[in-house]
């Protein structure tokens, strides 16, 4: 188990997210304070590539966060495409799309 304290390294950098999960026909929201990364669109030739928005969270914060989820960034609604836990799973990431 991790037994470092994260909240120093999330001080800076974040902004808050939450989102509902299901349980049958319960509900729970959870918010939580998420690294948000939101890269400037690129354009070549006139078209813009992929955002790629993504969030690093801790993964205790978020639990159930899945595929498929909506989820709030910063009061912008998202959906969850690719959530995965990071190296020892004290962490998440998410990509995000509009």
């Amino acid at each position: 188990m991790f037994a470092e304290n994260t909240a120093p390294f999330l001080a800076d950098f974040t902004v808050t997210a939450s989102f509902i999960a299901f349980n049958g026909s319960q509900s729970q929201t959870y918010d939580a304070e998420v690294i948000f990364d939101q890269p400037e669109g690129e354009v070549i030739g006139g078209r813009a590539l992929s955002e790629n928005y993504t969030i690093l969270y801790r993964t205790a914060d978020l639990p159930g966060l899945v595929n498929g989820v909506s989820i709030t960034v910063n009061g912008v609604e998202y959906e969850v495409i690719d959530a995965k836990t990071v190296g020892d799973g004290v962490f998440s990431r998410a990509a995000l799309e509009l």
